[in-house]
């Protein structure tokens, strides 16, 4: 089962209530780890595994944004990928939640 599907079914059980500005990020965010999933499912060259490891930095950035902005959203603060990271495991998020 690819990224993109799991990030998919369980964004679908989940009540999103986020401002724009969040939404676009999340938007963003899937579409990043739909073209990882692409990249992935490519043959094995050095190109793929480049471009693979591209988009997983990209997706992990878009990740931690995501995070930064449902915590604007509700007021709390968080300015490094590891400080969103550490907040998002406190308050219990998930990223399906975020997303």
């Amino acid at each position: 089962m690819s990224i993109s599907h799991l990030l998919e079914k369980s964004s679908e059980k989940k009540f999103l209530s986020m401002e724009s500005g969040c939404d676009r990020s999340v938007k963003q965010f899937k579409k990043a780890v739909q073209r990882l999933d692409d990249v992935l499912a490519e043959a094995e060259i050095d190109v793929s595994r480049d471009a693979a490891i591209q988009r997983f930095e990209f997706c992990s950035e878009l990740a931690w944004k995501s995070i930064q902005e449902r915590a604007r959203s509700e007021d709390l603060d968080c300015y490094s990928p590891k400080q969103c990271l550490q907040l998002g495991f406190k308050v219990c998020w998930n990223l399906s939640e975020v997303m």
